[in-house]
């Protein structure tokens, strides 16, 4: 198994909008080869969320981030914009590589 990690802040103000599009995008990851789970984290008074996804082979994994762009997009109405060179920086973005899942309790 492998995963891909993404982070972000987002405005608290628009957590609601951040929650509903996390629940609505369970169904696109749903659809994509080698998906076996996502999961998203995030902290209302800061804004602060992470999301881990769980793919069945690296190269799932690595495609991944081309398949979800339209999410990734719908995410990021909500982020607030990170300073040139920030890493990681929301998104799609390879300041993150591809963990592979080495346990799970």
């Amino acid at each position: 198994m492998f995963s891909r990690v993404y982070w972000a802040k987002f405005r608290p103000e628009e957590g609601e909008e951040v929650i509903r599009v996390a629940r609505e995008s369970i169904p696109v990851f749903n659809r994509l080869p080698g998906f076996e789970r996502v999961t998203y984290l995030y902290d209302r008074a800061s804004g602060l969320g992470l999301a881990f996804s769980v793919w069945a082979s690296s190269e799932d994994a690595q495609a991944s981030g081309e398949r979800v762009a339209n999410v990734v997009e719908q995410f990021g109405r909500y982020a607030v914009e990170e300073p040139e060179g920030a890493s990681p920086a929301f998104g799609v973005d390879t300041s993150f590589p591809v963990f592979e899942v080495i346990a799970e309790g």
